[in-house]
This record gives structure tokens, sequence and C-alpha cells, in this order.
């Protein structure tokens, strides 16, 4: 049996818990930016871990093969900029969001070992 490293264990607890940024954004309908900065940290630092190892958690695996496109398909959804907060008009809002996504369509490839 495989144990899971420190890293690992805290991305772990914190993707199967009812307060990370994915489940927030499917109860919400809201992004959730300091959520979702400690979504990409604990992941940079999952990476970072497993960096020299031949296998990585399969939560991390799950994460980037499914939730990856849950996220997509919920931002690409016109109906989430109807209501931007305040400081965003729709557009605006719609930029940032995809610039968020990059982060993680990015920190996938790095996963895949596509480095660019």
């Amino acid at each position: 049996m495989i144990t899971l490293k420190e890293k690992a264990k805290l991305f772990e607890e914190y993707y199967n818990s009812d307060n990370d940024f994915l489940s927030y954004l499917r109860l919400n309908y809201e992004w959730d930016q300091s959520k979702f900065d400690v979504l990409v940290k604990l992941i940079k630092s999952v990476l970072d871990e497993y960096s020299e190892e031949p296998v990585f958690p399969k939560t991390l695996l799950h994460f980037f093969y499914l939730d990856l496109k849950l996220i997509e398909g919920i931002i690409s959804n016109p109906l989430f900029y109807k209501s931007p907060p305040a400081n965003f008009s729709s557009e605006q809002y719609s930029s940032y969001l995809i610039n968020q996504l990059e982060t993680l369509k990015n920190l996938q490839r790095i996963f895949l070992g596509k480095r660019s």
C-alpha cells in the first residue's frame, strides 16, 4: 500500500471537505478567490512534492481529468456572468475568470509533463 505524502494528505483533506473551492462554486454559483488561491497553492505543493515520483495521488488525477472540466463548464455558462461582482463588468469578469482557469490549465500541463 502506498501512503500519501504530507502535502498530498493536506490536498486530499481539502478536496474532500465541504469547504473546498469546487463545492463552493457548484453550490453557490459564485467564484471565491480565496478558496481558489488555497486550491492552487495545494496543487502546486503536491506537484512539487511528487516531482520526482513516478505516480501521483489519485485525487489530483481526478481533479485534472474531471473537475477541471466541471469548473470550465460552470464558468462558460452565460448565466454565471449575470451578476458579476460590483468591481467588474460582465466582460471584465469573464476575462478575469478565463485567466484564473488558465492558471489551472497550466498546472494541468505541468501534471501531464508538458511544461510550457
